[in-house]
């Protein structure tokens, strides 16, 4: 397994200087301990974000776009990604660049957490920021 300085070059996660939470995804490792290990990665940073102010809600951005060969998630990797977006202070999620085998997968994970009537799948980031902005 890579260590975490590693994996951390696999994807990025940030807040945009509009406030809303990006989770880029820039390469899918083929381990699934590793990827196993980011989504336990991205969960924390989350939460440390989200910790910040506990108050309020924020907007989530997940970006696919440069993944374009299909690998199955693990059940604990799912799981992560599901607790992650199921918390109350996460109000809409845009996806972008989605495969037909990943829109599917992020349907059911979304579905999971209870955020599907929040939750918007679109070709483009530009379409998904404004929808993101509409209130």
């Amino acid at each position: 397994m890579k260590s975490d300085e590693e994996l951390k070059k696999a994807y990025r996660f940030y807040i945009g200087k509009d406030g809303i939470i990006n989770l880029e995804f820039l390469v899918l490792l083929d381990d699934p301990k590793d990827r196993e290990r980011i989504a336990e990665l991205v969960d924390a940073r989350g939460d440390a974000i989200l910790a910040k102010d506990p108050g309020r809600q924020y907007n989530f951005l997940i970006d696919l776009s440069r993944i374009k060969k299909f690998k199955p998630m693990s059940p604990r990797e799912q799981e992560r990604y599901i607790k992650m977006i199921a918390k109350q202070q996460v109000n809409k999620i845009a996806c972008i660049g989605l495969n037909p085998f990943y829109r599917t997968l992020t349907y059911l994970i979304v579905k999971l957490s209870g955020k599907l009537p929040r939750t918007g799948f679109f070709n483009s980031k530009k379409k998904a920021v404004v929808w993101l902005k509409e209130k």
